[in-house]
């Protein structure tokens, strides 16, 4: 779940056990030039980055919350071309 400026809430749950909830705070609160777009940047970073790399879930947020934070910051269209150079 985004929250805006409070970061994201990722809820998990395996098999029958309870769900686990951890909060990820925004590190950075950017300058918001454009809010068309972020939302999708991070749902699209991080399955991405699930897909693509090894790194845990955890690592999946935080990489989907950079690449947000560059759509918050890009103005001309929904997704800023930045995502691209993200690793």
């Amino acid at each position: 779940i985004t929250l805006g400026k409070a970061g994201v809430l990722l809820s998990t749950r395996r098999d029958n056990t309870s769900p686990e909830f951890n909060h990820f705070p925004a590190d950075v609160m950017p300058q918001i030039h454009s809010s068309n777009g972020p939302g999708d940047t991070f749902c699209g970073a991080f399955v991405h980055s699930l897909s693509s790399r090894k790194g845990s879930v955890h690592d999946a947020v935080r990489f989907a919350m950079k690449a947000a934070v560059l759509s918050l910051n890009y103005e001309e269209r929904a997704i800023s071309p930045e995502v691209s150079s993200l690793r």
